[in-house]
């Protein structure tokens, strides 16, 4: 494979192609660690391959894409001599007199009189040669005929002249041009290609094209002209063509100077955006078209000065259609490049106060967050919220992506507070049942979410859904979308068998509407399965699971993300139904797989990690867990730091592993640190914060710190109180921890108080769809609340007959 090595950005750029070659990398974020990946793959014994990175210039930047181990050969071609100190160097030189004339005489039999005169009239160029021997043959030119030729064509207004090449390589690659233009629609394929990516193009792009331009013709090969004339050429496999990227520029550069660049552009984006419609078109397809458009775009923004105002408008408005499709496609890599190329075409030809700069900016941050680049897209966000009209369709849209921003830069208070602006403004406008008011809605909640301000996220979302169900069909997928997030809540607070049966007319619904094979319905199956599972109803939960992942790998293939995370949930179902050894092979699988396309630090692999590592206790082998559960804690405090929730909660499991092994004393030095950071980030009564506090209890217990325990307990169940949680599996827990305290210390009026807080009727433990623990403790609480005696031998330790 060839890839441009002369700065950093084209180098890894290439190296994202061939991950997409290797099939690698499809579903991570950054294009560094595509690239990273790719090279990894390389590094592996038995690929065979020759990769070229051309036109070197810095021996530093290019030596850490070598691959050092491996069976793939690396050449470097620069003109910079100090990258003998790194690696052998292999002195090129031009062609000798001798050498171009045999050359054009191997190819042309001219003579090698006149192959002389015409190798010294292009300045002995290999590529000014291969155009020669292309169209000299193919006219019947002399060697006089050819010179006179390459004499008399002009280059008014090709700059391609200046780029350090002789003028006398432009214009033999014009006279190939002109030769293809008398063959009917050469000109236009070969324009076309010049636009693309000129590391290569596969054939099946080339033939859509191809048959595009001359549909239903069998007996002429637009290609073979090509070929013919020299300005197309093949990859060893025929797998991919590719236009030299100087023959690309001169030909753009041509179409200037006959004023048909637009013509040749138009013609192109429209055939690629043809192309996309293709029914059940295959993901690497569409990958493809996309990349493609993305060089459009790049090569666009090279020549804009050259476009009308009209033109470059229309290219943008085509533009942001493709780039709301591959986002939806979930193509992130080509797309965050059409963003970013569209992004500067409309900084350099818009006004500042240009709405549709302004929405390809936004695009751009949107990309940009995509991609993970969560502070380049805070500070672009940022700027351009202050440059949008306020009250706009694309300022609520671009505060909805910013709540998003926020959550993603572990600034929840923030994110809640650009949503409150946000709905604010979006209802001060009237705007009750638009898009962006309801993406508003939906991060706000997940905002809301985070700072466990739960009863605001639920009455976001009722509110929601008493606006949207005057207005829409019981069936409308934003209906179903937000009682999914309602379902979701009520699960959060500990309203089970209200989760449950939202969540099941959810289901019905997308069933009914969508098909088995949804991806909306599999994430049904996966919520339903969830709440069920939680209620209790293992069983239940499995089955669920094991349909959403069976329905998942229909949809999407047995390596997607979707699917990995329903099978994911199927091995954590196997292993509450005490499949524990098949959950920890398909965990196991899970891990090895992500690893592969993801890399070793991406945090799905985290997550993986973290799953095995219960699969590993629960299977009798402890050090294996918790020497996974160390190393994500490291990899998440040096990525993320030590006081993001997902590095907190990494502690946190990692101390509750350490208690299991007898390791108290550093399970209560993580926990205390755990909880000192969540008081700091999240607050006191953040749910949490609560749990911290819990756990920490639990330890104090366990190493006979009774006070401490009792102290943190008490406050941990005044917090699940502020938060109303008092019907959530976790309050119960938490009262029959400090009931244990509370025996022990003896203190019975204390213990009478938690009692008559668990004393729940038999009705409200029916709304709530309680756990059998939960109506066993009720009932034992109930008991001990009206028995005297009861009480009394429960406080000296007696058995609850």
């Amino acid at each position: 494979m060839w890839i441009t090595a002369s700065s950093r950005d084209e180098i890894v750029a290439g190296f994202c192609r061939l991950a997409g070659r290797l099939g690698v990398g499809a579903d991570e974020r950054d294009d560094d660690a595509v690239a990273e990946l790719a090279l990894s793959r390389l590094r592996q014994p038995g690929w065979y391959g020759l990769i070229v990175l051309d036109n070197a210039d810095d021996p530093f930047e290019v030596s850490g894409w070598i691959p050092t181990t491996g069976d793939v050969t690396v050449i470097v071609t620069t003109t910079n001599r100090s990258f003998a100190d790194m690696t052998e160097i292999v002195t090129v030189d031009g062609l000798t007199d001798d050498e171009a004339a045999s050359y054009l005489e191997t190819r042309t039999r001219i003579g090698l009189p006149g192959a002389h005169a015409i190798a010294a009239e292009l300045g002995n160029l290999a590529l000014a040669l291969a155009q020669a021997a292309a169209v000299i043959p193919l006219r019947g030119y002399s060697a006089d005929d050819y010179i006179t030729q390459l004499r008399s064509t002009r280059l008014e207004n090709l700059f391609a002249k200046t780029v350090g090449y002789p003028h006398t390589l432009t214009q033999a690659i014009v006279l190939s041009l002109n030769a293809v233009r008398e063959v009917e629609r050469g000109s236009e394929l070969i324009e076309a290609l010049a636009w693309l990516d000129p590391a290569g193009v596969s054939r099946r792009l080339i033939t859509r094209l191809e048959s595009d331009l001359l549909p239903g013709s069998a007996h002429v090969s637009l290609t073979s002209e090509l070929v013919k004339n020299s300005l197309l050429l093949w990859s060893e496999t025929y797998a991919y063509g590719s236009v030299h990227r100087v023959v690309s520029r001169v030909i753009r550069e041509d179409a200037i100077r006959r004023d048909e660049i637009y013509g040749s552009l138009y013609w192109t984006v429209e055939a690629l955006r043809g192309a996309t419609r293709i029914e059940s078109a295959p993901s690497a397809w569409l990958t493809e078209l996309i990349e493609q458009s993305s060089w459009v775009f790049k090569h666009a923004l090279d020549v804009h000065e050259s476009l009308t105002g009209d033109q470059v408008h229309w290219l943008l408005e085509v533009g942001d259609s493709m780039t709301q499709f591959s986002w939806t496609m979930g193509l992130l890599a080509p797309n965050f490049r059409c963003c970013q190329a569209l992004s500067e075409l409309a900084a350099a030809r818009l006004p500042s106060d240009s709405p549709l700069r302004h929405r390809a900016h936004s695009r751009y941050v949107l990309a940009l967050h995509g991609r993970g680049r969560i502070d380049a897209a805070f500070e672009l966000g940022e700027r351009l919220s202050g440059e949008i009209a306020a009250g706009s369709t694309l300022a609520l849209e671009h505060q909805a992506l910013m709540i998003r921003v926020h959550l993603s830069r572990g600034d929840a208070t923030g994110a809640v507070a650009v949503g409150r602006r946000a709905l604010q403004a979006a209802e001060a406008a009237s705007r009750t049942d638009d898009l962006p008011l309801n993406q508003i809605r939906n991060n706000l909640g997940l905002a809301l979410h985070e700072l466990g301000l739960y009863e605001e996220e639920r009455t976001l979302y009722t509110r929601a859904l008493e606006e949207s169900r005057a207005k829409l069909h019981p069936d409308h997928p934003l209906l179903l979308h937000l009682e999914n997030n309602l379902a979701n809540l009520l699960g959060e607070l500990g309203l089970w068998r209200e989760s449950v049966e939202a969540h099941s007319r959810v289901l019905e619904s997308r069933r009914r509407t969508m098909g088995d094979l949804h991806p909306d319905t599999v994430r049904s199956l996966g919520n339903l399965a969830s709440a069920a599972t939680k209620m209790g109803d293992y069983e239940q939960g499995r089955r669920l699971d094991e349909e959403a992942a069976a329905a998942a790998e229909a949809i999407h293939g047995k390596e997607h993300p979707e699917t990995l995370i329903a099978r994911a949930n199927l091995a954590s179902a196997y292993a509450k139904v005490g499949l524990v050894e098949k959950a920890l092979l398909m965990d196991e699988e899970i891990l090895e797989t992500r690893r592969r396309i993801l890399g070793p630090d991406h945090p799905a692999v985290l997550v993986s990690m973290n799953n095995l590592a219960q699969r590993y206790r629960a299977a009798g082998r402890p050090d294996d867990g918790l020497t996974l559960l160390r190393e994500v804690l490291r990899i998440r405090e040096a990525s993320i730091g030590e006081k993001h929730p997902d590095t907190m909660l990494s502690r946190s499991n990692l101390a509750h592993a350490l208690v299991e092994s007898g390791n108290t004393a550093d399970a209560i030095d993580l926990e205390r640190k755990s909880l000192e950071q969540r008081r700091e980030v999240l607050g006191e009564n953040h749910p949490d914060t609560i749990l911290s506090m819990n756990n920490l209890a639990n330890y104090y217990f366990a190493a006979d710190a009774v006070s401490e325990a009792r102290e943190l307990l008490e406050r941990a169940v005044e917090g699940m109180e502020a938060l109303s949680l008092q019907r959530h599996p976790m309050f119960l827990t938490m009262n029959a921890n400090l009931l244990g305290v509370l025996v022990l210390a003896g203190d019975k009026p204390a213990a009478l108080t938690v009692f008559e807080r668990l004393a729940v009727s038999a009705d409200e433990l029916d709304r709530i769809g309680a756990t059998t623990e939960q109506r066993t403790f009720a009932e034992l609480a109930k008991r001990a609340v009206a028995d005297p005696d009861f009480l009394d031998t429960l406080m000296r330790g007696g058995p609850a007959t």
